[in-house]
């Protein structure tokens, strides 16, 4: 899996497609955590989207940056071109 990072045919295929998924599904970590990648609806890029999963849940009564309670008008970007 991992080597395909070394592979540069691959690398340059799956970056001339813009399959970010096939990265993805090499990476233990993402697959562990079950991000995905899907085309933005405005064609500027990449939405990426982590799937809801028990073990994705940390300590809900800390508060976090990303929490909508901490920064409720503020929303992160999510596109990478």
């Amino acid at each position: 899996m991992l080597e395909d990072f070394h592979d540069v045919a691959w690398l340059a295929k799956t970056r001339a497609e813009g399959d970010v998924n096939a990265w993805l599904a090499r990476l233990p970590y993402a697959r562990h955590i079950g991000i995905d990648a899907i085309p933005d609806p405005d064609g500027e890029g990449v939405l990426y989207r982590l799937a809801p999963a028990p073990h994705n849940i940390g300590n809900v009564l800390l508060p976090a940056l990303h929490g909508e309670s901490s920064l409720p008008s503020w929303k992160p970007p999510v596109r990478w071109t």
